[in-house]
C-alpha cells in the first residue's frame, strides 16, 4: 500500500526509493531511511514497496544504496569500510536479490569504500555481484556526484576530463561499456513512457491528496506507531484529565498542512483541559527561566506529556530516564502523526508497531545488536499451541487471546540453530519454508543459499527463550524443534564443481 500511494501523491516516473540497507549499525547517519535490522525484513518490505511503485508501471523504484552503506566505522557518509564476504552476502544482499526479483528497474550506489576500494569503481560489487550474480540489467545511477567525487575527493585522477580520457586510453574497450550504459537509460526511458510525455501527471493532480488516500495513509500511521514503555498501566489516559503538553515538536511550523501532536489531543480532550508552554529551542537549548515554567505548569497536571522530537538533542544516550512512565516512538508517521499519537494516548488505537532497529541506551550497548524485535501493547496478548492444516506442520500457529482492549499483534517467528559450522547470529527472523532448494557452491552468479545438516528450534514471538541445548523446547508449545536433513550430500562435501552441496 505505501509503495502504491507514495508512487501516486509524488507523481513523477521515478524514485530514489527503497533504501535496503541493512541497519546493523545505530550510528549509521541515515538510519531513518531504511526498514530494520532484520534482513529477511528488509527483503520482504523492499520487495513489496518495489511492487507497488511501479504497479500499473507508473514509477519506478531504485533499489539503494548499494551496497554495505552502512558498514563504516563511525556510521558516517564516505568512509573506508572492511567487510567479509560472509557478511556481504548472508547479510547485506539478500534484499537487493530480493529487489532484483521484484524487478527494481534502477539501482542506486553508495559514498563509501569497501576493503579499499570505492563501491563506484568497485567491480567486483558493480559488475561480478550486481550485474552477473543478481543478473540485474537495469539502469544504474551514482549516489550524488560519485563519479566526479573520484576525482575531487578519492584523488584518482587529476580531474574528471584526465579520469575519462585515461580509462579509455588504456581499456578502449571501455568506450563499450559506455555505450552499454547509455542504452540502458534510454531502455529505462521507454519503459517509463517518458519519450511520448516528458512531463507526465498531469491528469493525476486532482487525486492528490483525496479521501481515500488520506484514510490509508492515517491507517498505516496507526500501525506504525510502536509504545516502548507504559509503566503502570498509564496509557490510555482518562479524557477528561487535564494536561500539560511541552516540547518544540508538540506544535510547530515544520508540519505543513498536517496534524500535530497538540491539535490532535485537543478534540478529544477540549482545549480548555490542554495547556501548552514550549520554552525548547529548535536546536534543543532553552533558557533555564523558561524551564521554570515548565515545571511549573507540570506540577499542576497529572500527566504532563514532553514531545521531544527528532532533532540532535534526541539522538544521544540517557535522555529517556527512568522517570519518564510511558514512551511513545512515532518514528515518522507524517502529516496524520498528531492524530494518531493523541488516539494512541487515550486508548483510540492500539499501538501494534515494533521498534525496526535495537536502540542503544547508552554507548556501551553500540555493539549489542539483536536479530529480533520488541515491542509494548496495552492488551496482554497471549499464545498458545494450534495445530493447523498441512503436510507438515513444523511451527505451532499462534493462536492469540484478546486482552478487554482490542487490539492487533505482530507475530514473529525465530529461528535458532543448535550446532552449526558457521557463525551464524544467536537468533533471527525467518518465516519462509516450505521449500528446499538446490544449491551450488558458487560466488557470483547463481547466488544460491548453502544448507546444512543440522537441528533447528522454531521459537514464537521474540521474548520467548527456547533453550536449544536440552529438552525445555520439546516441551514448550511456543518451541518446535526439526532436524535439517541435507541428505547425500551434507554440508561441505564437493564432489564436483557443478555438484550439488546440498538440498
Amino acid at each position: 500500500m505505501g509503495g502504491v500511494l507514495f508512487g501516486q501523491q509524488i507523481n513523477g516516473r521515478a524514485s530514489f526509493n527503497p533504501d535496503l540497507v541493512y541497519l546493523a549499525h545505530p550510528l549509521w547517519v541515515r538510519t531513518f531511511e531504511a526498514f530494520g535490522e532484520d534482513t529477511y525484513l528488509n527483503s520482504v518490505l523492499g520487495d513489496a514497496i518495489i511492487r507497488g511503485l511501479e504497479s500499473d508501471n507508473y514509477t519506478a523504484a531504485c533499489m539503494k544504496h548499494w551496497i554495505a552503506y552502512m558498514k563504516t566505522p563511525s556510521g558516517h557518509d564516505k568512509e573506508a569500510a572492511q567487510l567479509s564476504d560472509y557478511d556481504l552476502l548472508n547479510y547485506f544482499l539478500p534484499p537487493f536479490k530480493a529487489a532484483a526479483e521484484a524487478r527494481a528497474i534502477s539501482t542506486m550506489e553508495n559514498y563509501i569504500s569497501i576493503n579499499g576500494i570505492s563501491t563506484i569503481a568497485n567491480g567486483k560489487l558493480m559488475n561480478a555481484l550486481l550485474r552477473d550474480g543478481l543478473g540485474d540489467d537495469g539502469m544504474v545511477v551514482s549516489d550524488y556526484a560519485e563519479i566526479e567525487q573520484l576525482a575531487d575527493f578519492r584523488r584518482t585522477a587529476r580531474n574528471y576530463a584526465d579520469a575519462i580520457h585515461s580509462l579509455l586510453s588504456q581499456s578502449p574497450q571501455y568506450l563499450q561499456h559506455l555505450k552499454t550504459s547509455a542504452r540502458r537509460v534510454v531502455k529505462m526511458k521507454l519503459k517509463m513512457g517518458l519519450y511520448d510525455t516528458p512531463m507526465p501527471g498531469e491528469p493525476n493532480v486532482t487525486l492528490l491528496g483525496n479521501d481515500d488516500d488520506v484514510a490509508d495513509a492515517l491507517q498505516l500511521a496507526r500501525e506504525s506507531i510502536v509504545l516502548l514503555q507504559n509503566n503502570g498501566s498509564t496509557l490510555p489516559l482518562p479524557e477528561g484529565t487535564p494536561v500539560f503538553i511541552t516540547g518544540f515538536s508538540t506544535y510547530n511550523a515544520h508540519l505543513k498542512n498536517g496534524i500535530t501532536v497538540k491539535s490532535g489531543i485537543e478534540p478529544i480532550v477540549g482545549d480548555y483541559r490542554v495547556s501548552f508552554f514550549n520554552g525548547l529551542n529548535p536546536n534543543g537549548s532553552y533558557p533555564e527561566s523558561d524551564l521554570s515554567v515548565a515545571k511549573e505548569i507540570a506540577s499542576t497536571v497529572e500527566y504532563p506529556i514532553a514531545v521531544i522530537g527528532e532533532g540532535p538533542y534526541a539522538e544521544k544516550p540517557v535522555d529517556i530516564e527512568d522517570n519518564a512512565h510511558t514512551v511513545l516512538n512515532g518514528l515518522l508517521p507524517c502529516e496524520l502523526g498528531g492524530q494518531t499519537m493523541a488516539e494512541i494516548l487515550y486508548g483510540k488505537v492500539n499501538p501494534s508497531g515494533r521498534m525496526p532497529i535495537t536502540y542503544p541506551k547508552r554507548p556501551a550497548n553500540i555493539e549489542m545488536a539483536y536479530n529480533h524485535l520488541v515491542m509494548s501493547i496495552y492488551p496482554n496478548f497471549t499464545y498458545s499451541e494450534h495445530g493447523g492444516k498441512g503436510d507438515c506442520h513444523v511451527v505451532p500457529d499462534p493462536a492469540v487471546s484478546l486482552a478487554e482492549r482490542a487490539g492487533d499483534e505482530a507475530a514473529e517467528v525465530v529461528l535458532e540453530d543448535q550446532f552449526g559450522a558457521w557463525p551464524d547470529t544467536d537468533r533471527e527472523l525467518h518465516a519462509d519454508g516450505g521449500r528446499l532448494e538446490r544449491v551450488l557452491p558458487s560466488h557470483g552468479h547463481g547466488l544460491k543459499k548453502v544448507a546444512e545438516h543440522c537441528g533447528y528450534v522454531v521459537a514464537i514471538k521474540p521474548e520467548m527463550d527456547c533453550d536449544v541445548y536440552n529438552e525445555t523446547a520439546a516441551a514448550n508449545p511456543l518451541c518446535a524443534t526439526f532436524i535439517l536433513s541435507t541428505g547425500n550430500y551434507p554440508f561441505g562435501t564437493l564432489e564436483e564443481r557443478d555438484k550439488v552441496w546440498a538440498t
